[in-house]
């Protein structure tokens, strides 16, 4: 398994800075700006390290917590 980085979302090469209708611009604000993490129920900061798992993205921290059981 391998973490990603949060994208800066205030990057206009990541995504518009102004409203469009491009498909890929809206899911990155769906993850980045609405997502929240499904352990610690947070949202995203940019250059944060995640996880993607079923049900959306995940902080690598909490992940990471949660399976050496210092979580929950």
């Amino acid at each position: 398994m391998a973490a990603g980085y949060v994208p800066d979302m205030k990057n206009e090469d990541i995504v518009c800075q102004s409203k469009c209708k491009h498909r890929d611009c809206a899911a990155n604000r769906k993850q980045w700006i609405d997502g929240k993490c499904r352990i610690c129920n947070k949202g995203f900061l940019p250059g944060k390290r995640f996880y993607y798992e079923d049900t959306g993205a995940v902080h690598a921290l909490c992940l990471e917590l949660e399976i050496e059981g210092d979580l929950n």
